[in-house]
């Protein structure tokens, strides 16, 4: 049952009040990485993310880049992950 597949994501946070020197987007964060599934209820990601912040008041914006791992198992009583 082994096989590798590949993980992305995008998401981006808007802001819903007044901005008020804040940009309209808030935040936006960005990975990509591969995955290999070990079996049907078990799998194990590794990934690269860079998330960004928009600068508020007094602050400056933010940028961070990381390396996040996963493993994931599916619940007793759940055949699989996710159905292939």
């Amino acid at each position: 049952m082994g096989s590798f597949y590949a993980v992305a994501a995008a998401e981006l946070f808007a802001s819903l009040g007044r901005p008020e020197g804040r940009s309209l987007l808030e935040e936006n964060r960005l990975s990509a990485g591969l995955g290999y599934r070990l079996s049907r209820r078990t799998a194990v990601e590794l990934a690269y993310l860079h998330q960004t912040q928009a600068a508020s008041y007094a602050r400056q914006g933010l940028a961070r880049n990381a390396v996040q791992g996963l493993v994931a198992i599916a619940a007793p009583g759940h055949r699989a992950l996710a159905r292939l």
